[in-house]
């Protein structure tokens, strides 16, 4: 049943970054791109990838943090970006269970690069 339930979030996790999209207002940007990690943190939850759901849920945290530095107009400080990668490296590492889990972990710090 979970597997069911996941796949019917992923479908709705498409339909809301299509639609995040569309929008002019980083506002709501943000919050497509919240809602986004937070439906596919489920996802992932409920097919057992907890690291790829702690990735996520960090995700939501980076994002927040990126668009209030941006709202300031300054640039993240170089700590703050190193601090997010060693979490997502830090989760990767403790919910550890297979080579594939490398792959949220390799996304993950990459996304960490690019803030």
């Amino acid at each position: 049943m979970e597997f069911y339930l996941a796949q019917g979030i992923s479908v709705l996790t498409g339909i809301v970054a299509v639609v995040m999209m569309q929008f002019k207002d980083m506002r709501k940007i943000l919050i497509g791109q919240i809602l986004a990690n937070l439906l596919t943190a489920s996802t992932y939850f409920l097919l057992g990838g907890f690291s790829g759901a702690g990735i996520c849920l960090i995700a939501i945290v980076q994002t927040v943090t990126m668009f209030l530095y941006n709202l300031k107009e300054r640039p993240p400080h170089r700590a703050v970006i190193a601090l997010f990668i060693l979490l997502y490296l830090a989760c990767s590492a403790f919910y550890y269970k297979s080579p594939v889990d490398l792959f949220s972990a390799m996304a993950a710090t990459t996304t960490g690069l690019s803030a």
